[in-house]
C-alpha cells in the first residue's frame, strides 16, 4: 500500500490503543471503588462503628459522595471510549476508501445498527452500564445500611431509657379478651 495508508493504519492503532490500555484498569478501579463500599457496610453491619455516636445520618454522605465520584469517573471514561471510538471509525473508513474497499452492504447495515444500539448513551452502553447500575446498586445498599442502623440504634435507645413505670398502664399488662 501507500504511505497514506500506512499512517491512517497509525493512527487508527493509536486511537484503538487509547481503548484498550483504558480497559486495562478501569475494572480495577470500579471493583476498588464497590470493594470500599462493601467495606463500609460490612463495618456497619458488625457494628464496628457506634452509628449514633457518629451522628448516623452524616455516614449517609460517605456512600453519597463516593457513589457519586465513580459514577463521575465513568461517564469521563464513557466520553474519553465514545471519542476514541468515533476517531478509530472515521480513520477505518479513510483507510477502507484509501484502499479502494467496497464493503458489502450487510455489513455495512449490520456496523450501521450496532452504532445505533451503541450511541443511545452511557446508561444503555453494552460496557459503561453495568458499572453505573453496579454503582448506584451498592450507593442505595449501603444508605439503607446506615438508615436502618440509625433507626435501630435509635429504637434500641429510645426502649432503654424509657422505664416501665413510666410507659402507660396498657404497656404493662398484658389485655386478654
Amino acid at each position: 500500500m501507500n504511505d497514506r495508508f500506512a499512517q491512517l493504519e497509525t493512527l487508527r492503532k493509536a486511537s484503538w490503543d487509547a481503548i484498550t490500555s483504558r480497559r486495562k484498569y478501569e475494572w480495577r478501579v470500579s471493583i476498588a471503588f464497590w470493594g470500599l463500599m462493601g467495606a463500609f457496610v460490612a463495618v456497619l453491619v458488625t457494628e464496628k462503628i457506634d452509628v449514633l455516636g457518629c451522628y448516623g445520618l452524616w455516614l449517609l454522605l460517605f456512600p453519597i459522595i463516593l457513589g457519586a465520584s465513580h459514577l463521575c469517573w465513568v461517564r469521563g471514561l464513557f466520553k474519553a471510549f465514545t471519542f476514541d471510538k468515533k476517531e478509530e471509525e472515521a480513520l477505518r473508513r479513510a483507510m477502507r476508501k484509501e484502499a479502494s474497499y467496497d464493503e458489502p452492504e450487510e455489513v455495512t447495515s449490520l456496523r450501521e445498527r450496532i452504532v445505533a444500539v451503541r450511541s443511545h448513551g452511557v446508561l444503555r452502553h453494552w460496557y459503561h452500564g453495568p458499572q453505573i447500575y453496579a454503582t448506584i446498586a451498592f450507593t442505595l445498599l449501603a444508605m439503607s445500611v446506615v438508615c436502618l442502623k440509625v433507626y435501630d440504634k435509635k429504637s434500641n435507645h429510645s426502649r432503654e431509657a424509657t422505664p416501665m413505670s413510666v410507659m402507660a398502664p396498657a404497656a404493662q399488662e398484658p389485655r386478654h379478651p
